[in-house]
């Protein structure tokens, strides 16, 4: 899978191993590499042990309650794929509607049923990689009513999310963050200091953390956070200078953030 932009992964009426352990264990390493993946796979869950890797981590789902149903799927407002969606669900027999429901961890809701229940959800992990996981078969999701209430303008919208490079500098403050990442440097290029703003999840809170500017070779040259610290929007400033505080040449440095996540980096272009 290495190489594609997105893999979307789309299950059919099953009862259960919709996606095998080496499919999972394939996905992980693809979205390890920063992959985005658009998986609709009803009864994926189902015999599935709790906890599981590539459910908690990858898809962002805490939590899972198997065939719990769904007659329309309700998007959430200002969700950047499902606002204003409200889309009505057809299977061949309520046998055959078996949609789940989920509780988000790192993840987000996109999709509720008519009874407020979430039953689709969407990640975007430290590295970048994203995923939308949703518990409803595509072919039970309307194909004729009117924009935005159709698979076709839910599964547009869900691709251009995916694949759209992330944006958003803005940081929450008071909560952990859906995952620990660098937000941002300003400025950058920078002379002679820039600010780093990052942010740590409730998930890596307390844990150990550590940020470092290396240089282009992978050189450590500043050690600027190494302990602990709570959830939320943080921010440290580099001033410039080595761990023998002697200003840096001007070129190409690297911050980067550690955490029990993983780990998240940031070009700095120092300029003279």
């Amino acid at each position: 899978m290495i190489g594609y932009d997105v893999v979307v992964w789309h299950t059919g009426y099953a009862t259960s191993n919709t996606i095998t352990a080496t499919d999972q264990a394939n996905l992980i390493a693809y979205m390890d590499q920063g992959g985005r993946v658009f998986v609709s796979a009803m009864d994926f869950t189902t015999g599935l042990a709790n906890p599981n890797t590539f459910v908690n981590d990858y898809l962002g789902v805490a939590s899972w309650t198997v065939n719990t149903k769904a007659n329309t799927a309700v998007g959430v407002g200002g969700d950047p794929v499902t606002d204003g969606m409200s889309i009505a669900l057809t299977f061949p027999s309520q046998a055959a509607n078996r949609v789940d429901t989920l509780v988000p961890g790192l993840g987000t809701t996109i999709f509720n049923n008519e009874l407020a229940v979430p039953c689709a959800v969407r990640y975007e992990r430290p590295n970048q990689a994203r995923s939308i996981f949703s518990t409803i078969v595509a072919t039970a999701l309307s194909t004729s009513a009117p924009d935005p209430n159709n698979s076709e303008t839910f599964i547009e919208k869900g691709l251009i999310w995916l694949l759209e490079p992330p944006t958003s500098t803005d940081v929450p403050t008071g909560v952990g963050a859906l995952a620990s990442r660098i937000v941002s440097a300003s400025p950058n290029p920078f002379a002679p200091r820039t600010e780093l703003s990052f942010a740590i999840s409730t998930r890596a809170a307390k844990a150990p953390v550590s940020l470092i500017v290396v240089d282009a070779a992978g050189r450590q040259v500043k050690n600027l956070v190494d302990g602990t610290l709570e959830a939320g929007a943080h921010s440290v400033v580099w001033d410039g200078t080595d761990a023998s505080s002697r200003t840096v040449a001007g070129g190409v440095y690297f911050a980067r953030l550690k955490t029990s996540e993983g780990e998240s980096s940031q070009k700095l272009l120092r300029v003279r």
